[in-house]
């Protein structure tokens, strides 16, 4: 076993916003300030070319459930059919969500058929759940497939109505369903669970646990992953004990390669000193999927592992680890396989024989580059963004050039066929847009295809509702 230790500094402010995420949509709640345990609604909010957004609530079904006292959202396109499903981790003894994503910019709330939205227990002619404050996807077993861990904040006196914190084991194809293994995982029940952030500290291949507590007196859990799906408390070794932490998050802050913690009520970063661990971390740019690339994952072959990693726009309860994905590799100085799969543009790139311990800047279709200098000598590209997306009367497919040039537009149906064209012409450089009008097009996700003559300069996605 590493030897690895955690180096205190404090902070003085860290900004965070309440129960968000950024999937492209954002979305929160909680409860009335001035009256407790009364609910608010959820609210879904589409981010129409980066410029504003508007309220698709009731268009993608998020309001067809009851309000609930939501505490933390975050999302995985855990069942890879190509799209963000979203998390809801709901407080006062409610039903937690899962908002499946099916692709045609309806969500539907699945947490039960898929085993994660909490134990009902039926106390006084009401069923009880849990008091979910954060969660987050990872894949702690190294299947390939993203886990759940749920924060719950549950006191002795209503345990036998109260859900104790989960680790949801994803079961995989076909159905994928969650078990609770967090007992059998030797994850401590604690009281007062609160946030949760997972990382490979100690760069051994696997994710490990860290786990806030709220309350003055109330400490932290670092659980380090043991490989054979169980965990080992460190806490104390690591120097990470923290005292009523409701947020935490994890960021190679120093750019060394090991994952550094922040962490508390009154804010402190931990420095992670390290051990002779090798790693990669890789920055994901996107070009026709999101800039961030949030939503994308990628899996690294190395040393006879598979590991799964994603961007996640936040998790817990409003908290956020690095966009940057980090991958431990143990005693591995070469990475074997690396596969992106950019969510929305249904894009695989994969590289092969990657070098360790080295910072790495993955733009969509350009490349895998590990210095400035290469990514210096890029060549400049168009972006696109469609909006509104999903889409009634017509849409705009808006883009800026770097310099002019003439383009035309090919819309695609499900079926591959061509069903609406947009002649070409000349745009000039900077901000342009396309109209596409709805006429003769029935409900459905359509590609759109730029071109400039026969050469294909960037496509995409939009969604027809009527």
């Amino acid at each position: 076993m590493m030897n690895l230790s955690f180096m205190s500094m404090a902070l003085n402010r860290l900004f965070i916003v309440l129960s968000s995420v950024w999937v492209e949509p954002g979305m929160l709640n909680y409860e009335r300030p001035d009256e407790m345990s009364v609910p608010t609604p959820d609210y879904l909010w589409l981010n129409v070319d980066g410029t504003h957004f508007i309220d698709a609530t009731d268009s993608c079904g998020i309001s067809s459930e009851p309000d609930e006292c939501g505490r933390g959202v975050c999302a995985a396109d855990f069942d890879f059919d190509g799209d963000l499903d979203i998390y809801v981790s709901n407080y006062r003894l409610n039903p937690n969500f899962l908002w499946l994503n099916s692709g045609d910019g309806i969500f539907i709330n699945s947490a039960e058929e898929h085993g994660i939205e909490g134990v009902p227990i039926l106390s006084g002619g009401h069923y009880y759940y849990g008091h979910t404050i954060g969660s987050e996807f990872a894949d702690f077993d190294n299947d390939g497939d993203f886990d759940l861990f749920c924060a719950n904040l549950a006191h002795p006196r209503f345990i036998d109505f109260s859900d104790k914190s989960m680790l949801y084991e994803n079961e995989g194809t076909p159905d994928f369903h969650f078990s609770d293994v967090r007992e059998d995982a030797g994850i401590l029940y604690q009281e007062t669970n609160s946030d949760v952030a997972w990382s490979d500290f100690d760069n051994d291949g696997y994710l490990d646990l860290f786990i806030t507590n709220v309350y003055v007196g109330r400490k932290s859990a670092l659980y380090r992953n043991n490989g054979d799906g169980t965990f080992t408390e460190v806490s104390y070794p690591a120097g990470v004990r923290v005292d009523n932490g409701w947020g935490c998050a994890w960021s190679d802050f120093d750019n060394d390669g090991f994952l550094d913690l922040v962490s508390g009520s009154e804010f402190h970063l931990y420095h992670n000193r390290g051990n002779s661990n090798h790693w990669i971390e890789v920055r994901l740019e996107g070009r026709d999927v999101n800039r961030s690339a949030i939503g994308s994952y990628v899996f690294v072959y190395s040393g006879g592992m598979r590991q799964l990693r994603q961007v996640e726009g936040g998790k817990g309860t409003s908290t956020q680890n690095s966009l940057r994905l980090h991958f431990g590799l143990g005693g591995a100085t070469v990475v074997d396989s690396h596969e992106i799969h950019w969510l929305g543009s249904e894009r695989v790139e994969k590289y092969y024989n990657i070098p360790a311990d080295v910072i790495y800047t993955a733009i969509e279709s350009e490349g895998l580059f590990s210095s400035i200098e290469e990514l210096a000598h890029l060549p400049k590209r168009l972006s696109t963004c469609v909006y509104p997306n999903p889409f009634n009367a017509g849409a705009y497919i808006g883009f800026e050039l770097m310099e002019p040039i003439s383009l035309s537009v090919e819309i695609y149906n499900s079926l591959g066929e061509m069903v609406r064209t947009v002649p070409e012409r000349f745009y000039p450089s900077g901000r342009n847009r396309i109209f596409v009008s709805n006429d003769g097009l029935s409900s459905g996700t359509y590609l759109y295809v730029i071109k400039d003559g026969k050469k294909v300069f960037s496509s995409g996605k939009m969604i027809h509702l009527k």
